[in-house]
């Protein structure tokens, strides 16, 4: 069994949370606009937490 480096781990995490460039996000999802990450929404026992 191939061990994953961190980064590969960090990048499955982010394609498993990323959402398509139609904007269904929820939880935690991150918001890809042309190609870069715009938003992320955290979300904490439901609740959206406000941009920093």
């Amino acid at each position: 069994v191939k061990r994953l480096s961190s980064e590969e781990l960090i990048i499955r995490r982010l394609r498993f949370l990323t959402t398509s460039n139609k904007g269904n996000h929820e939880n935690g999802a991150i918001h890809i606009e042309n190609g870069s990450i715009h938003a992320v929404d955290l979300y904490i026992n439901s609740k959206k937490i406000p941009e920093l």
